[in-house]
């Protein structure tokens, strides 16, 4: 019989899209930016599979269109000199830090069972 996995969990975070978007487009730094789930680093890898929001990285709007229409997303990072997968980690613990000095609790999550998840979502 066949086996079907469950499908990751899709991380949801309006705290963290608006850390990223004040970031400023990570390319040229302009203050007004985007947050592009990035496809080519966590769960995202499939038609119609996106990933959760802790994997966005800031772009302005002409940088998105350029990569949307560029075609290869890690590619066309990799020409901007952008480490995609570290910014993104990086960002999500700076949300994650802030959160927990406004909430007065540690950064990390935890699951409906009370055990420590990673904070990547790949628990």
């Amino acid at each position: 019989m066949r086996q079907h996995l469950k499908p990751p969990k899709r991380i949801r975070d309006k705290a963290h899209m608006a850390t990223v978007r004040e970031r400023g487009c990570c390319i040229c730094g302009n203050p007004v930016a985007d947050a592009h789930h990035l496809r080519t680093v966590g769960h995202g890898r499939g038609m119609a599979i996106k990933n959760g929001d802790n994997w966005t990285i800031p772009l302005c709007r002409m940088h998105h269109d350029e990569l949307h229409n560029f075609g290869d997303e890690k590619t066309f990072l990799d020409l901007h000199g952008i480490d995609a997968a570290q910014l993104a980690i990086d960002l999500w613990r700076i949300t994650n830090e802030e959160k927990g000095k406004e909430e007065g609790t540690s950064a990390v999550e935890r699951s409906d069972n009370g055990r420590d998840t990673d904070p990547m979502g790949n628990d």
